[in-house]
């Protein structure tokens, strides 16, 4: 049996708090290791299980992080971080994972939150840690004299107890007494909303601060750090009582009962909101629509009304041209003869198409334009209009489809 020295500084999570090594992890984390180099083994560690579901849903992981891309814009927008459009697409790629140039969403955040404290904290100075092992992602300084830790976890699913501990440890080794862990898109287990808590070690208190669901509300991580200054500015005060550091934590834990409560209220007002906002949109493109259809009928009604008053209008103007010389035919006519009604009617229709009247004889009267010749013959109660060899035959009795029917010959 062969044994070999497993660091304290390198390794603090397989320590226990008496700083005896902990085999049950040891052993487990050689054999995910070991399953992942050299393949699998006898029983397959659940983490690893866990790992291939991950990789076999990935799609539809990604669907659903892809569904929440508007509330990240939105949240962008309320922090103040002005982008041009291409900027923020290709921002939201990386946030989301979908970007091929890509392979860390955890520092594009990193510097999400960078520039969040550059243009809401302008006094804070931001140091990016994250490229050093067990120092959290940034440490903040803070203009009052407060030194603070910050973790962020960009998740789709709810961050574990191990990523809390591994927290705390990390303050501990950094000797920090104050930390903010933020989850951007999800829960933390066992804490809620914005959570409070006190952690001691090695004689020490160390104030920690969680924030589930950051990208929700902007305002959360402002709670979080005047939490944190209001402690630090009352510390002298409470840390030498337990009693009293007792009494304050439980008087946070129900402070921020409340305040996750109004958070929680206010932020399903403000996501109603944005659905009312998306809804409202959407019912004003299909009102659009219609409007849109209905003012291309209207111009084509419009059209076709004026093509028609304007034609109507010219056969008015050519029926006045040659009314005078119908007229005279009808004033000669005897009033008591039923043709003269008849008579009347076809003056109308010949008149607007041009037609010019001429006595011949006998009640016979030529009827003609510029290009056709037409005779009319008129008796007591008829009228017979010739046009070449077709006969139409009028009485006082005939329907209006008769005069139609010379509007086609016409």
């Amino acid at each position: 049996m062969s044994s070999f020295y497993v660091g304290k500084v390198d390794f603090p999570n397989l320590y226990d708090e008496t700083g005896k090594i902990i085999r049950e992890e040891v052993v487990r984390c050689l054999r995910i290791g070991y399953n992942l180099i050299f393949g699998p083994k006898g029983d397959i560690p659940n983490e690893i299980l866990h790992n291939r579901l991950i990789m076999e849903q990935r799609e539809l992981l990604l669907n659903a992080i892809k569904s929440g891309q508007d509330q990240i814009i939105n949240y962008f927008e309320s922090v103040g971080i002005q982008k041009n459009s291409e900027e923020m697409i290709l921002l939201v790629k990386n946030l989301l994972g979908l970007s091929s140039t890509s392979n860390n969403s955890g520092k594009t955040i990193e510097n999400f939150v960078q520039e969040l404290f550059i243009n809401r904290f302008k006094d804070y100075v931001y140091t990016d840690m994250a490229h050093i092992s067990h120092k959290g992602d940034a440490h903040i300084d803070s203009p009052s004299g407060m030194k603070f830790l910050l973790e962020i976890k960009h998740y789709s699913y709810p961050v574990d107890k191990k990523q809390v501990d591994k927290f705390k440890n990390d303050m501990n080794s950094c000797n920090l007494f104050y930390g903010i862990f933020i989850s951007t898109k999800s829960n933390i287990i066992g804490k809620k909303g914005i959570d409070y808590e006190i952690y001691h070690k090695n004689g020490n208190t160390f104030n920690c601060v969680y924030i589930n669901n950051a990208f929700t509300d902007s305002g959360r991580i402002e709670c979080a750090i005047h939490l944190l200054e209001s402690l630090y500015k009352n510390h002298n005060e409470v840390s030498n009582s337990e009693t009293l550091l007792n009494e304050i934590s439980k008087r946070i834990h129900t402070n921020l009962g409340e305040l996750n409560e109004i958070i929680d209220n206010f932020c399903s007002l403000k996501q109603g909101f944005i659905n009312m906002q998306k809804n409202i949109h959407k019912i004003l493109d299909e009102y659009y629509l219609v409007l849109r259809e209905t003012e291309i009928t209207t111009k084509q009604k419009i059209t076709t009304i004026i093509e028609n008053t304007m034609k109507e209008v010219n056969e008015c103007d050519v029926a006045i041209e040659y009314k005078d010389s119908w007229d005279k035919v009808y004033e000669i006519l005897d009033s008591k003869n039923k043709s003269k009604l008849i008579f009347s009617k076809l003056s109308d229709i010949f008149c607007s198409k041009g037609y010019n009247i001429i006595f011949n004889n006998d009640k016979i009267y030529n009827v003609s334009n510029d290009t056709n010749n037409y005779t009319l013959k008129l008796t007591k109660s008829k009228v017979y209009v010739i046009i070449n060899n077709c006969t139409l035959e009028y009485e006082q009795e005939s329907n209006d489809s008769g005069y139609e029917t010379l509007k086609i010959f016409l």
